[in-house]
């Protein structure tokens, strides 16, 4: 992340530095799919619900007060 943000908005390397960053991402996101999703279905419902009170307060926590996630 560090390297888009840091190369200037246009230019073949900005391109390239991009286009490996959206294929991270969409790798990462393939994963959860496949693995964290099919785990989520096997919980209870009131672990899923503590899981997501967990994970919103450890994002308040990392991105400050008052931060809002994206929905």
């Amino acid at each position: 992340m560090p390297e888009v943000r840091d190369s200037e908005g246009d230019g073949e390397a900005f391109a390239a530095k991009a286009k490996v960053l959206k294929e991270l991402i969409e790798h990462h996101a393939d994963e959860e799919e496949e693995e964290m999703f099919k785990t989520a279905k096997k919980i209870g419902e009131d672990e899923l619900n503590d899981l997501g009170t967990r994970m919103e307060a450890r994002f308040e926590e990392v991105a400050g007060p008052g931060r809002r996630r994206a929905a």
